[in-house]
């Protein structure tokens, strides 16, 4: 009778369709024995070394990383293009499309998340960015909510994956759609960025795109340190920001080969 009390009562503090682990199970009473007897009984299913999920729920990895970030306390989001798309603020579509989650350097991430075949994500640990910086509570999926990147924010990840796994000149076309950023939200995280390359991309970028609130940007405030920057081989050249960029994004007036 009391297992069933402890059960339920955990059940109603459960999210569905989210993982737990034993550190938040402990919280709720539950031991490890208790958890093997609630499994055996059918009430829970393994999900990997230390998880559980309900019997009968469907974890997708929005479920797992709410987990993370609400239970583990990890510094850890969705960001880049995924962030994008959950915010409605990109139609680019690929096949067999991969979740990007954005982890704070060295933070480990727990085997059963990074191990999982029920969802594809591809984590990247950086450090380029404070962790904390101009998250939102943002995807509702009914159950939970999650922190995910800004737009500000999720755009700096997008060319920071630039050009090795993300095309300079689709990014840009993202950056032309992103008509209504925040200038004081962009102005904090460039100067918070260490990654010269992200932030001349940007700025060039964010320039060529010619949206008024670039205009309220003060780049003496942003460090865009010095020499130059092959961005691609074989590109053009721009003076101002000094990076050698696609072809296709050469400003004529701006830039030389």
């Amino acid at each position: 009778m009391q297992n069933e009390i402890i059960i339920n009562t955990l059940l109603q503090k459960w999210p569905k369709n989210t993982v737990a682990v034993y550190s938040w199970l402990k919280e709720n009473g539950v031991s490890r024995n208790l958890a093997g007897y609630y499994r055996e009984s059918g009430w829970l299913d393994s999900f990997g070394v230390g998880a559980f999920i309900r019997r009968g729920d469907k974890v997708d990895e929005f479920g797992a990383l709410f987990t993370l970030q609400n239970y583990l306390k990890l510094p850890i989001h969705v960001g880049g293009l995924s962030a994008l798309n959950l915010q409605g603020l990109s139609h680019y579509l690929r096949e067999e499309f991969v979740t990007q989650i954005f982890n704070k350097y060295k933070s480990p991430i727990p085997s059963w998340f990074k191990k999982s075949k029920s969802f594809k994500v591809k984590i990247y640990n950086t450090k380029f960015l404070p962790a904390d910086k101009h998250l939102v509570v943002k995807l509702d999926a009914g159950f939970y909510q999650l922190k995910i990147s800004s737009p500000e924010r999720a755009i700096l990840e997008v060319l920071y994956l630039c050009p090795d796994e993300f095309d300079l000149v689709e990014a840009f076309h993202l950056v032309e759609n992103l008509v209504s950023l925040r200038p004081k939200v962009m102005q904090e995280l460039l100067e918070n960025c260490n990654s010269i390359k992200v932030k001349r991309l940007a700025c060039f970028m964010f320039e060529k795109a010619g949206h008024e609130w670039f205009k309220r940007l003060d780049l003496s405030k942003i460090d865009l340190g010095s020499g130059n920057r092959k961005i691609v081989e074989r590109g053009a050249y721009d003076l101002k920001y000094k990076i050698i960029i696609p072809k296709d994004l050469k400003d004529g007036n701006n830039s030389t080969i």
